[in-house]
């Protein structure tokens, strides 16, 4: 790569973080809450302060959402990709959603103050 190539690469790269940083959305610890969809639709409200294993029955088999000191993540997941189960460990900070297709569930951080 040319200098100017690499100068062009940095300034996109530090942009979309600033954009990054600028869209994120605040969201508060105390007034966060995970929704729990099933197929499109709100079916539970979980407090991610509140440390549990939840259960859910799904197209595929069940799925289980861990809440542990305000983060959460899918676990024990009847499904043949387990891509919900790779995604890790959510925070409020991470504000990334656990999408399960097979089973139809989506988990999802929501600020109840807005």
């Amino acid at each position: 790569m040319k200098k100017k190539e690499i100068i062009i690469v940095v300034i996109i790269a530090l942009c979309a973080i600033g954009i990054y940083m600028f869209m994120k959305p605040d969201v508060k610890q105390e007034s966060a809450k995970i929704i729990v969809t099933y197929n499109d639709k709100a079916i539970d409200v979980i407090d991610p302060n509140v440390d549990g294993i939840y259960e859910y029955k799904g197209n595929y088999g069940t799925f289980h959402v861990e809440v542990q000191d305000g983060r959460w993540h899918a676990v024990d997941v009847d499904c043949p990709t387990q891509e919900c189960v790779h995604v890790g460990w959510v925070g409020v900070d991470d504000y990334l959603p656990i999408i399960c297709l097979p089973n139809g569930f989506a988990v999802v951080l929501e600020d109840i103050d807005q």
